[in-house]
């Protein structure tokens, strides 16, 4: 029973761990590193260097963001420089996702370090617009740089902690054998209470003294080295103050973007909600001018997209006479028809009048031959217009509808051979090279509108396009049942491809600019019946600040309090970091 209480106290001391000699270079989980931060005027950047032995080659990692809009920095390289207990230089370069840095180094010992990291980062990420151009020979020059300086200070690396699953040092190798000395004195107790009690108790309360020896054995082993060492959360910190920390790795995750706050010229807008139209003499909408029966041109029938000429015939429509119409037309085909008949009886009796002529010979005067002979031309002549009216009879009245306006063919509301009612709409020409808008605003602000005043707008289709327009109509009238007036903006598309029928918002200026700070409404989060906004203080700290505004522009907000000019808001991310702030 000694012998057992032994064995499995020498286990738990030592826990089974293989003791071979570690190998030279070790790379720590980022929960075993020390950070330090640090910020330019363009860059601000993470350095995190693992704990490890001094001696022992170990991988940093850098995280690299633009100063104003906190996007992580791709293309960019680095020199670490550190003096302290010890001198050394690492190389950083890219690798992994945007934003990441890494590098090998060696610590020579423990302590507190300082020194600088030089960023090499491409030009055209700080300075757009200053890329050269090509050279001769078809070769590119080196794309331009620049250099930023960032001052490293309080890095301390810590002697990393042991893990008891990996070393097991002399205190605890004592702790052990103190143990086992422990455990053979109650054994050898239980055994002697035992045979005080019986035989037949002894192995019972030797075994009790056994578990409870070995339990305070595992007890005491676990708590020396025992610790769960594992990667802390990165899961950002809220305090009560409002400030939050959240990693800089986190913020690459979720997109997070920043903006700088600058005063300027601020004018305050109205919304107006419509829809885009065609400039006038740049779209008609044609009709059929009577009841009929569509039928395609010589040319063939249009199809939709395809771009017309102004006068081309586009179709053809027979025309359908009404029911009161229809006797009068039967009884004019059939006097057209009995004329047919009788030109045809004419002629034949001018012909036959003008070949006895022959057989008469010199008992008809000259006069009498060129009669007959004019005769016969006169019955042609009749028997071809009877022709032509007694076909114009039957088939009907013939109306082209030709293009009035250059452009290019919408839906084609028909067919040929399609039956189509006076009015109904056959073809749509649209010509978007320019395009208006009509748009409604609430009538207590129409009175600061004014033709001329400059305006925004956003399109449905295209939401990230913010597009220029002038008020070309404030609106005459209001409309009484709804208290909208309807107003009409001239708008510079672009090469968007928008169509009349789109769908916008327009922003149009209302009253006189004045000087204040312009807050993004992007950066704007509602919570709670409050309007607050995140404001980045630091690589990985922030502030959420409550905010009072003032009037309202396209893109944003007239902000009063909250936020001061210079400081960096969130602009993108914020409504992620009011879910984890618990806000």
């Amino acid at each position: 029973m000694i012998f057992l209480v032994l064995t499995v106290s020498f286990v738990f001391a030592h826990g089974g761990e293989d003791h071979s000699t570690p190998a030279a270079a070790r790379t720590v989980d980022a929960a075993d590193a020390a950070s330090v931060l640090a910020t330019s005027s363009k860059l601000e950047a993470v350095l995190r260097v693992p704990h490890v032995p001094p001696g022992v080659s170990t991988e940093a990692t850098l995280l690299l963001a633009d100063f104003a809009t906190s996007a992580p920095i791709e293309g960019a390289s680095a020199t670490l420089t550190l003096s302290g207990p010890g001198s050394l230089q690492a190389e950083l370069g890219s690798a992994g996702p945007p934003g990441f840095y890494h590098g090998a180094l060696t610590l020579p010992a423990d302590g507190e370090y300082a020194g600088a990291l030089v960023v090499s980062v491409p030009a055209a990420l700080q300075d757009p617009g200053t890329a050269g151009g090509g050279v001769a020979g078809g070769q590119s020059p080196p794309a331009p740089r620049s250099t930023e300086l960032l001052a490293i200070s309080g890095l301390h690396i810590a002697p990393p902690i042991v893990d008891s699953a990996e070393t097991v040092g002399v205190g605890t190798v004592l702790a052990g054998l103190g143990v086992v000395a422990l455990l053979v004195v109650v054994g050898s107790g239980g055994v002697l209470l035992g045979w005080l009690l019986g035989r037949r108790r002894a192995a019972s309360v030797a075994a009790i003294f056994v578990v409870l020896g070995v339990a305070g054995a595992g007890r005491r082993v676990s708590a020396h080295g025992g610790e769960d060492h594992g990667e802390a959360s990165a899961a950002p910190v809220a305090s009560a103050g409002g400030t939050l920390t959240l990693r800089l790795d986190s913020q690459f995750l979720v997109g997070l973007r920043t903006s700088v706050l600058h005063r300027g010229e601020f004018q305050e807008q109205v919304a107006a909600l419509g829809r885009f139209v065609a400039r006038p003499g740049e779209a008609a909408s044609l009709g059929a001018p009577v009841d009929g029966v569509l039928v395609a041109p010589p040319g063939g029938f249009p199809s939709p997209g395809q771009r017309v000429r102004a006068g081309d015939t586009l179709a053809l429509l027979k025309e359908l006479p009404g029911t009161a119409d229809r006797v009068a037309i039967a009884e004019e085909r059939s006097a057209a028809a009995t004329r047919v008949a009788e030109a045809k009886v004419a002629l034949a009796l001018a012909v036959r009048d003008l070949a006895a002529v022959e057989s008469l010979g010199a008992s008809l005067s000259e006069r009498e031959r060129l009669v007959r002979q004019g005769a016969v031309e006169v019955a042609r002549v009749a028997l071809r217009e009877a022709e032509t009216a007694l076909a114009s009879v039957s088939g009907g009245v013939t109306v082209p509808i030709r293009a009035p306006v250059a452009g290019r063919l919408g839906p084609v509301g028909a067919r040929p051979g399609d039956q189509v009612s006076a009015g109904a709409t056959v073809f749509r020409i649209v010509e978007a090279a320019g395009l208006w808008m009509e748009a409604t605003v609430p009538e207590r602000h129409a009175l600061g509108l004014i033709a001329g005043a400059p305006a925004t707008v956003t399109a449905t289709a295209a939401p990230g396009r913010i597009l220029s327009a002038v008020v070309l109509d404030p609106g005459q009238e209001a409309d009484p049942a709804t208290g909208l007036v309807t107003i009409t903006l001239a708008v510079e598309a672009g090469e968007l491809g928008l169509r009349p029928g789109m769908g916008a918002t327009a922003w149009v200026g209302q009253g006189s600019a004045r000087d204040a700070l312009f807050l993004p409404a992007s950066a704007v989060v509602e919570s709670n019946g409050a309007r607050l906004a995140f404001v980045k203080t630091g690589p990985e700290s922030f502030e959420a600040r409550e905010l009072q505004v003032g009037g309202r522009a396209g893109g944003g907000w007239e902000l009063l309090a909250g936020v001061v000019a210079g400081e960096r808001v969130v602009v993108d991310g914020g409504y992620a970091l009011r879910s984890l702030a618990g806000r």
